[in-house]
């Protein structure tokens, strides 16, 4: 606890503070006891109930801890000390609240330590975990993630959101958390006791026995890991393996409970739609309606199979299985209409999505707003549409989606301030989401603003350079502008496009046998047409035909790459892992594009990995993300490096000039990054940024005047940048008396 740790206090606590530091609890709460009347001063009373609230929490007698901390928090204290003082003992009371069974107790406690000091891991660690055990695992990822953000090496906020995203069924999502806890700490059980537990219900036997067997060199002492491996070695036909762990497990923990199996067809169907088999769950659920004798509930049967339905795109079927399901259960309601709304939306029937998503069930709903706001934009209701998204975002403000509909709401009642205030969140939201740049660039083009139009459907190009919206967009801006020719764009090489053909060569063969020409017609349909839902769902959907890893680790890296078209980098990453580790040595493909994931993740560190590795060394454009990683880490000598070879490689793309003067500009290399800028303007001349950036180097070369014109030009291309105007500030400042 950080606000006692100075000094004055140390002076005259440093003995039972101590105490506490070599966890000798009962000395410590004596020793605090007694020193109490002595101490006169506010702040010296709370230290010593500080302490001893430590000390019985530690002794197990939460009731008295919670109480210590409560005193605690009722002693003034200013400034500073006092906020950490609070912030600390917040911590540490909703510690003991959960100790003493008292989640949402806890969660206030740990919510207000947050608030007082965003940066602080531990209270959003803590109320990760409160709000898994109950049985919240979606606002526990939220936590985690925001744990992560703040530590992103944080090995425990890495298993607990791996345990949620497994109790949310996102297996793959579990797999990669558990292994990162893995690299970042090898010695530690726990990451692969759980992830050995996904791998269970995933039936990989053999990966979990691994998994289990390594928890267990680690800590040999815990009965329900033996537990866990003695029904792998059952499920492997290793009966006499499985019989000595069992009986290990009896010795160690004699009142471990036994599994329950429960109710059969609920248990397969969850099993199933844990690993995404949506197909396979529509099937177990239509042999369960066909049973003889009546099922206990057929209303929840038709829900699931609906459901099912509604996650491969079968939108016909899954709205005549709802509607049977409200039908006969109308305690499911709410379920099915928010299933059976956004199916409707998906077939375009947008009457139908908002009398569903408007019934009094899904009042307050987030998702059914969101959806519904969709679907009165695409009635070209935009008044409506905009109430919706607002309401969705005020809700969940960090849905880049949100804002890139109502943005484009705004554009068409052509508000272009607002659709562009929308806009530029959803790209810091989504700043790979190569759509997000399109829109923007199309109200940038309504606007007249040719520059920032063609600055931004690049950038959706290199992000995606098989987006055809984006190529049509960048056609049209382009015949509005003489003389204006396309700038040079990067192309995945070994990526999108190329991975996608290979796919297919490799695929047709061995994916389903005599079906593999099909496979790649529907492969090929979906592509056209950017359905990058239905290629998830259509990898999704084979996988549990394919028989050799080999073909499993290519639809992993079909569905990793439509994953990542849709900005969402965590189920790519897991995807390209998953490819890697079947296939492991011939990934070409999957190390460029999970380096691309890493990199849109900011975490540049696991990009760099991927994009150093051999099979990709002659990859231009490896090497220019890695650049980019570099130079985000500081790391500037390597990042100009890297830029050397894109340069030698693309001479004409003027952002290599730009990142590279960047760097050189941070090492104080101003002559360098001067000559850099220049380039990067005589090929971009309408760079608002470039000019910046050569300003403030010029300006570091002592040549004021100049430095300032190119923020004056700046200022001419984007009147609206206030990094701009921070610069040109900052340049006459530093100019006074000597220009």
């Amino acid at each position: 606890m950080l606000w006692w740790d100075d000094e004055e206090t140390a002076a005259w606590a440093g003995e039972v503070v101590g105490l506490v530091d070599d966890d000798r609890f009962d000395e410590a709460a004596k020793m605090a006891t007694a020193m109490l009347p002595e101490r006169k001063s506010d702040i010296d009373k709370a230290v010593l109930y500080a302490v001893r609230g430590v000390a019985r929490a530690g002794l197990g007698e939460h009731d008295s801890a919670v109480a210590d901390f409560t005193r605690v928090l009722e002693f003034e204290c200013e400034g500073e000390r006092g906020m950490a003082k609070e912030r600390d003992t917040r911590n540490e009371r909703g510690l003991a609240y959960i100790k003493k069974g008292e989640p949402d107790l806890a969660i206030a406690d740990f919510t207000r330590a947050m608030e007082l000091d965003d940066s602080f891991v531990d209270p959003c660690y803590h109320r990760g975990i409160v709000r898994l055990d109950k049985g919240e695992p979606g606002l526990a990822v939220a936590d985690f993630t925001r744990a992560l953000e703040i530590e992103k090496n944080d090995t425990p906020s890495f298993c607990g959101r791996g345990r949620a995203y497994h109790e949310q069924g996102k297996n793959d999502l579990a797999i990669a958390d558990f292994t990162r806890a893995i690299e970042l700490d090898g010695e530690d059980d726990e990451p692969y006791f759980h992830r050995a537990t996904v791998r269970v219900a995933m039936k990989e036997f053999k990966l979990a026995v691994a998994d289990l067997d390594k928890a267990l060199e680690l800590n040999d002492e815990d009965g329900e890991t033996y537990t866990l491996r003695a029904y792998c070695h059952y499920k492997l036909k290793q009966r006499d393996k499985a019989a000595a762990d069992a009986e290990k497990a009896m010795q160690l923990s004699p009142d471990l409970p036994g599994i329950d199996d429960g109710d059969e067809f609920m248990n397969k169907a969850d099993e199933l739609e844990k690993r995404g088999e949506w197909g396979e769950v529509a099937a177990l659920a239509s042999a369960e309606l066909s049973k003889a004798e009546e099922t206990d509930d057929p209303g929840v049967v038709h829900y699931i199979r609906g459901r099912a339905y509604f996650k491969r795109g079968d939108y016909n079927p899954a709205v005549a299985d709802l509607t049977r399901a409200m039908e006969l259960n109308s305690d499911i309601d709410m379920e099915c209409l928010l299933y059976r709304g956004m199916a409707y939306f998906r077939q375009g029937e947008h009457d139908a999505a908002i009398a569903d998503l408007s019934r009094g069930e899904l009042d307050g709903d987030t998702d059914a707003v969101y959806v519904r706001g969709c679907a009165y934009h695409e009635k070209g209701e935009h008044d409506l549409a905009i109430a919706d998204l607002t309401r969705a975002i005020e809700s969940e403000p960090g849905v880049a989606e949100a804002h890139y509909h109502r943005g484009a709401s705004y554009m068409m009642k052509e508000d272009h301030a607002r659709a562009l205030a929308d806009l530029n969140k959803a790209v810091e939201l989504a700043p790979g989401n190569a759509m997000m740049h399109v829109m923007r660039a199309c109200v940038y083009d309504e606007q007249g603003d040719e520059t920032k139009a063609l600055a931004d459907v690049k950038h959706a190009l290199r992000l995606d350079p098989g987006n055809q919206e984006a190529r049509f967009t960048l056609g049209a801006i382009l015949k509005k502008s003489q003389g204006l020719k396309p700038a040079l764009t990067m192309t995945h090489g070994g990526g999108t496009m190329e991975l996608f053909s290979i796919n297919l060569n490799e695929g047709a063969e061995t994916t389903t046998g005599g079906g593999g020409d099909s496979f790649t017609r529907d492969l090929a349909k979906l592509h056209g047409a950017e359905d990058w839902r239905g290629i998830v769902a259509l990898a999704t959907d084979t996988l549990p035909e394919v028989k050799t890893e080999v073909d499993k680790a290519l639809l992993f890296r079909i569905r990793g790459d439509a994953h990542l078209k849709q900005d969402d980098t965590e189920s790519a990453i897991a995807d390209f892992t998953r490819a890697l580790e079947l296939k492991p040595g011939k990934g070409a493909s999957a190390y460029m594009l999970r380096g691309l994931a890493y990199f849109q993740q900011r975490d540049y560190d696991s990009a760099i990995a991927d994009l150093t590795r051999e099979e990709i060394a002659d990859d231009i454009n490896a090497v220019y993300i890695r650049a980019r990683a570099y130079h985000e880490k500081e790391q500037h000598d390597l990042a100009i490096a890297d830029f050397n070879k894109v340069i030698e490689s693309e001479p004409g793309l003027s952002e290599a000039y730009y990142h590279r003067g960047a760097a050189y500009t941070e090492k104080g290399d101003y002559a360098r990054a001067v000559a850099d800028l220049s380039k990067a303007l005589e090929l971009s001349p309408h760079n608002a940024m470039s000019y910046i950036l050569r300003g403030y180097a010029l300006s570091m070369q002592g040549k004021h005047r100049i430095g300032l014109a190119d923020l004056n030009q700046a200022l001419r291309l984007d009147p609206d940048n206030t990094e701009a105007r921070e610069m040109r500030r900052f340049i006459r400042q530093r100019a006074k008396g000597r220009m």
